[in-house]
């Protein structure tokens, strides 16, 4: 009984270090979660790559010229069309359009070719393997919800909401059908190729520091200004 008895007075002076050491664990836990691992410096670390974010590498002007049109225009005729084998080449961290949505008040939102940390921290990045607008296909754009902030109630846009795309050979109206949220590894919204749709998708939830999973609009084509022969 004395041998029980001793057991137990070594357990309950025990006891309180292991609830601290416990509880140290879980702190540390929770900050690497919060803090470190969403911290895009970790996630360089862990790749083993260095990526700048200097300014200079971003263009934040569309400084290509544009094509030549293919038909004459008059002083009465208010679209320019452009041969659809003219389309521009538009480079990694070019700026190549904005984007607009009257119901948040966002306007001429920039647009980037290219979906690395770099260019999500200038505006709106395009993802690289996507259609572009025009192209009959998804074309997949993503921000962080933490610093565009014209976009920061994306999830509040109604159906039936415009988004308007101006890239730099026309001007693409899309209408929302639908919202969804998903997890940051399911590709299901981002790899599908229905026809001309556009895909808009931020993290999630946007308060707080866990944002594990992805918001996202879809929008189908109703309006383009363009070459009619652009499919």
């Amino acid at each position: 009984m004395k041998k029980y008895g001793a057991l137990k007075q070594f357990v309950l002076l025990l006891a309180p270090f292991l609830l601290y050491f416990v509880a140290v664990v879980f702190i540390a836990i929770f900050l690497f979660l919060s803090f470190v691992q969403e911290n895009p410096v970790w996630r360089v670390i862990m790749a083993g790559t260095v990526e700048t974010t200097e300014d200079s590498e971003i263009d934040h002007e569309i400084d290509y010229g544009q094509p030549e049109p293919i038909v004459d225009v008059n002083e009465n005729e208010e679209k320019v069309y452009y041969d659809i084998n003219r389309f521009p080449r538009i480079k990694w961290g070019k700026k190549w359009a904005t984007l607009s949505i009257d119901f948040l008040g966002a306007v001429d939102v920039p647009v980037y070719e290219g979906d690395t940390e770099n260019v999500l921290n200038y505006g709106i990045a395009h993802y690289f393997s996507s259609k572009l607008p025009g192209q009959d296909g998804n074309c997949v754009l993503s921000f962080h919800v933490n610093r565009q902030k014209q976009l920061y109630y994306l999830e509040d846009v109604p159906i039936g909401e415009k988004i308007i795309i101006k890239a730099s050979y026309g001007t693409y109206v899309y209408e929302i059908v639908s919202k969804d949220i998903f997890e940051r590894d399911d590709t299901t919204l981002i790899f599908r190729d229905e026809g001309e749709m556009l895909t808009l998708y931020t993290c999630y939830p946007k308060e707080g520091p866990y944002r594990k999973q992805r918001f996202a609009v879809t929008a189908l084509l109703v309006e383009k200004e363009s070459d009619p022969t652009w499919r």
